[in-house]
Protein backbone atom coordinates (compact mmCIF):
# COMPACT_ATOMS: atom_id res chain seq x y z
CA UNK A 1 0.00 0.00 0.00
CA UNK A 2 2.90 2.37 0.72
CA UNK A 3 4.19 1.91 -2.84
CA UNK A 4 0.76 2.79 -4.24
CA UNK A 5 0.57 5.97 -2.19
CA UNK A 6 4.12 7.02 -3.03
CA UNK A 7 4.29 10.10 -5.24
CA UNK A 8 6.67 8.42 -7.69
CA UNK A 9 4.24 5.53 -8.27
CA UNK A 10 1.20 7.76 -8.82
CA UNK A 11 2.72 10.41 -11.07
CA UNK A 12 4.03 8.58 -14.10
CA UNK A 13 5.29 10.18 -17.34
CA UNK A 14 2.00 9.24 -19.01
CA UNK A 15 -0.03 11.03 -16.33
CA UNK A 16 2.20 14.09 -16.65
CA UNK A 17 1.75 14.14 -20.44
CA UNK A 18 -2.03 13.78 -20.15
CA UNK A 19 -2.25 16.59 -17.60
CA UNK A 20 0.01 18.79 -19.71
CA UNK A 21 -2.07 18.34 -22.87
CA UNK A 22 -5.37 18.77 -21.03
CA UNK A 23 -3.91 22.01 -19.67
CA UNK A 24 -2.75 23.14 -23.10
CA UNK A 25 -6.07 22.40 -24.80
CA UNK A 26 -8.22 23.66 -21.94
CA UNK A 27 -6.28 26.88 -21.47
CA UNK A 28 -6.23 27.47 -25.23
CA UNK A 29 -10.02 27.20 -25.35
CA UNK A 30 -10.40 29.57 -22.40
CA UNK A 31 -8.02 32.13 -23.93
CA UNK A 32 -9.72 31.84 -27.33
CA UNK A 33 -13.31 32.20 -26.09
CA UNK A 34 -12.54 35.01 -23.66
CA UNK A 35 -10.44 36.68 -26.36
CA UNK A 36 -13.39 36.70 -28.76
CA UNK A 37 -15.54 38.32 -26.07
CA UNK A 38 -12.86 40.95 -25.48
CA UNK A 39 -12.21 41.45 -29.18
CA UNK A 40 -15.82 42.34 -30.01
CA UNK A 41 -17.13 44.67 -27.29
CA UNK A 42 -19.77 46.01 -29.67
CA UNK A 43 -21.98 42.92 -29.22
CA UNK A 44 -23.70 44.64 -26.28
CA UNK A 45 -22.08 42.64 -23.50
CA UNK A 46 -22.54 44.19 -20.09
CA UNK A 47 -19.50 45.61 -18.33
CA UNK A 48 -19.47 42.67 -15.89
CA UNK A 49 -19.16 40.17 -18.77
CA UNK A 50 -16.18 42.06 -20.16
CA UNK A 51 -14.55 42.16 -16.73
CA UNK A 52 -15.05 38.43 -16.19
CA UNK A 53 -13.72 37.71 -19.67
CA UNK A 54 -10.65 39.82 -18.92
CA UNK A 55 -10.03 37.96 -15.63
CA UNK A 56 -10.39 34.54 -17.30
CA UNK A 57 -8.27 35.60 -20.27
CA UNK A 58 -5.43 37.00 -18.18
CA UNK A 59 -5.45 34.13 -15.66
CA UNK A 60 -5.41 31.44 -18.34
CA UNK A 61 -2.70 33.25 -20.30
CA UNK A 62 -0.47 33.63 -17.24
CA UNK A 63 -0.93 29.96 -16.35
CA UNK A 64 -0.25 28.93 -19.97
CA UNK A 65 2.94 31.01 -20.09
CA UNK A 66 4.03 29.59 -16.73
CA UNK A 67 3.48 26.03 -17.96
CA UNK A 68 5.45 26.77 -21.12
CA UNK A 69 8.38 28.25 -19.21
CA UNK A 70 8.38 25.30 -16.79
CA UNK A 71 8.32 22.89 -19.74
CA UNK A 72 11.28 24.68 -21.34
CA UNK A 73 13.15 24.70 -18.02
CA UNK A 74 12.63 20.96 -17.48
CA UNK A 75 13.70 20.22 -21.05
CA UNK A 76 16.92 22.17 -20.84
CA UNK A 77 18.54 22.66 -17.44
CA UNK A 78 15.96 21.26 -15.01
CA UNK A 79 16.73 17.61 -15.67
CA UNK A 80 20.31 16.50 -16.07
CA UNK A 81 20.92 15.02 -19.51
CA UNK A 82 17.63 16.19 -21.06
CA UNK A 83 19.13 18.93 -23.22
CA UNK A 84 21.96 16.69 -24.41
CA UNK A 85 19.41 14.03 -25.30
CA UNK A 86 17.44 16.50 -27.43
CA UNK A 87 20.57 18.00 -28.99
CA UNK A 88 22.34 14.73 -29.84
CA UNK A 89 19.39 12.36 -30.08
CA UNK A 90 21.24 9.79 -27.97
CA UNK A 91 21.11 8.97 -24.27
CA UNK A 92 23.21 6.65 -22.18
CA UNK A 93 21.75 3.47 -20.77
CA UNK A 94 21.53 4.70 -17.17
CA UNK A 95 19.55 7.81 -18.19
CA UNK A 96 17.21 5.79 -20.41
CA UNK A 97 16.61 3.20 -17.71
CA UNK A 98 15.84 5.85 -15.08
CA UNK A 99 13.62 8.15 -17.17
CA UNK A 100 12.05 5.85 -19.76
CA UNK A 101 12.21 2.32 -18.38
CA UNK A 102 9.55 0.84 -20.71
CA UNK A 103 11.34 2.14 -23.81
CA UNK A 104 14.67 0.96 -22.38
CA UNK A 105 13.28 -2.54 -21.83
CA UNK A 106 11.92 -2.66 -25.41
CA UNK A 107 15.25 -1.59 -26.89
CA UNK A 108 17.25 -4.01 -24.75
CA UNK A 109 14.96 -6.93 -25.61
CA UNK A 110 15.21 -6.17 -29.33
CA UNK A 111 11.53 -5.30 -29.84
CA UNK A 112 12.41 -1.73 -30.83
CA UNK A 113 15.47 -0.56 -32.75
CA UNK A 114 18.05 1.21 -30.65
CA UNK A 115 21.18 3.17 -31.35
CA UNK A 116 22.41 3.06 -34.92
CA UNK A 117 19.15 1.71 -36.30
CA UNK A 118 17.04 3.27 -39.02
CA UNK A 119 17.32 7.03 -38.84
CA UNK A 120 14.09 8.94 -38.56
CA UNK A 121 15.16 12.53 -38.11
CA UNK A 122 15.87 15.34 -40.51
CA UNK A 123 19.40 15.40 -41.89
CA UNK A 124 21.01 18.52 -43.29
CA UNK A 125 21.53 18.55 -47.05
CA UNK A 126 25.07 17.54 -47.91
CA UNK A 127 25.65 15.65 -44.67
CA UNK A 128 28.80 13.51 -44.87
CA UNK A 129 26.92 10.20 -45.04
CA UNK A 130 24.80 11.44 -47.97
CA UNK A 131 27.60 12.55 -50.27
CA UNK A 132 28.13 10.48 -53.39
CA UNK A 133 31.68 9.39 -54.00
Amino acid sequence: MNDFLAFRKMITPVVIQVLFWIGVVGLSIIVSVSGVVLLFPNFDQPRATMQYAWIWHASAAILFISMSLFHIYMGTIGMEGAYRAMRDGVVDEAWAKEHHSLWYDEVMSGKRPGRGAASGGAVPAGAPHQKQE
